[in-house]
């Protein structure tokens, strides 16, 4: 993504245009996953907003016609349903603007993603509302911190459950086993996500393939088998102990 990013930038350069890639990583924002501000720089002049600002991706997206927001806060396309990442690039170019995506188009709350979902993350009734350029849109309130350990494979536990995952580790959250326990630190924190998307990613792109409103197809249907899930009530192999 950093290398199209880069070359597209080039490229609309090479028309005499300006052209800035958004960074799509967001530990430097200016504010944490729940708004908070983490003042790590300083407006230019008083009054104005601190620099380091994230631009909402997924909002950005509709608004730019690319896609709608369903029900689980994924971003869905006509082409991919929700397989696709997203990256911003400012530019003083006139681009002719697609026409913003009708909430219904896409997301037919049918609430797989609700069901499929592992860590029961993405609520039926509790929503976000907003009016986007004209347009009232609303997708679940999706409890992202719990998201963040079931993403990863990981288990919430309640007092005296022992989970069928590993012990904790040190650096995460009371309460919570996650196979990962004890790999290695990652890189941006990203390259776990061993039971991720199972239910707004896997379940939506199902779904959307049957209805036929997918562009991209598989020659055939990408889930053929009934779901499965690793047991680790036995705990590790002894080999897999280091």
């Amino acid at each position: 993504m950093p290398m199209t990013m880069i070359n597209l930038a080039k490229f609309i350069e090479d028309y005499g245009y300006e052209a800035i890639p958004l960074g799509h990583l967001s530990p430097w924002r200016a504010i944490d996953n729940e708004g908070n501000a983490r003042h790590r720089s300083r407006p230019v002049e008083p009054g104005k907003p601190e620099p380091d600002v994230m631009v909402h991706l997924r909002i950005a997206a509709f608004l730019c016609g690319l896609g709608e927001i369903g029900h689980s806060k994924m971003l869905l396309t006509p082409t991919f349903g929700p397989r696709q990442r997203l990256a911003v690039m400012m530019t003083e170019a006139e681009l002719e603007p697609d026409p913003i995506m009708e909430q219904g188009t896409l997301c037919d709350q049918c609430m797989l993603c609700v069901q499929e979902c592992p860590g029961g993350c993405i609520p039926t009734e509790r929503n976000i509302k907003v009016n986007l350029a004209g347009h009232d849109v609303e997708w679940a309130d999706v409890d992202t911190k719990r998201c963040n350990v079931y993403f990863r494979g990981g288990e919430i536990l309640e007092d005296g459950e022992t989970g069928e995952y590993l012990p904790d580790r040190d650096d995460v959250a009371p309460g919570t086993v996650s196979p990962f326990a004890r790999k290695p630190n990652t890189i941006y924190e990203h390259g776990q996500a061993i039971a991720g998307s199972k239910g707004c990613t896997r379940a939506c792109m199902i779904h959307l393939e049957e209805q036929g409103k997918l562009g991209n197809k598989f020659q055939t249907p990408f889930r053929r088998k009934k779901l499965w899930s690793v047991d680790w009530s036995a705990g590790l192999p002894e080999s897999a102990g280091s």
